[in-house]
């Protein structure tokens, strides 16, 4: 048996995620994402783009399949729009993966939609980060 290079243990080492226990009870970007879904949560639209840069790359299927720049105040208005549609929407995080200055978080969305029917969407959001704010927002679910 051929014995193992370190460089390969420290690269297999490198590629392993963050545990609370490594970050004492904490995974960096957890913090944001927790608070950042609290606002939401309460339907704080303006509070929620504040948490944007100026200028946002933004994808979400109900956009198109392209990402878009948009602006904070584009944003306080995507929600409105969905909050008007879906005015109970509530979102429950279920797992956040943070990758330095990326936060990939896996949640659920429930509410009533327009058509009186209760339904329940997974979804999966990649935020990147620069200086604290929301530099972009790929988010994908089923849009059928």
């Amino acid at each position: 048996m051929k014995p193992v290079h370190s460089w390969i243990l420290l690269f297999l080492a490198a590629c392993q995620p963050e545990t609370p226990s490594q970050t004492g009870g904490v995974i960096p970007g957890q913090e944001v994402v927790a608070e950042y879904f609290s606002v939401f949560n309460r339907h704080d639209w303006s509070g929620l783009a504040g948490f944007y840069a100026d200028s946002v790359i933004l994808k979400d299927p109900v956009l198109g399949t392209a990402p878009v720049t948009v602006s904070r105040q584009d944003i306080v208005k995507k929600y409105q729009d969905l909050h008007q549609s879906i005015p109970d929407v509530k979102d429950s995080v279920v797992a956040v993966y943070p990758a330095g200055s990326v936060v990939t978080v896996e949640f659920i969305s429930t509410g009533t939609g327009p058509d009186g029917k209760p339904f329940t969407l997974p979804i999966c959001t990649i935020f990147e980060f620069k200086a604290g704010k929301i530099i972009r927002d790929l988010t994908y679910y089923d849009n059928f």
